[in-house]
């Protein structure tokens, strides 16, 4: 691979990597949907709601 082509492929995965790292929901919109969540499902499913909001949150692009 040439110079050119090694550095221009360096450069997407750069943008890639920093693409990757950026929060498409934010925690005011996790905080919103898990007090939704706990008020229709109870306080004892807390935790797994928690959980759940941050795993989808986590894997959204």
């Amino acid at each position: 691979m040439s110079g050119v082509k090694l550095w221009g492929a360096a450069m997407v995965l750069a943008a890639t990597q920093v693409l990757a790292q950026q929060a498409v929901i934010d925690s005011q919109t996790k905080e919103r949907v898990v007090g939704e969540l706990v008020s229709r499902f109870g306080a004892a499913e807390e935790a797994r709601i928690r959980r759940g909001v941050e795993q989808v949150a986590a894997r959204w692009w």
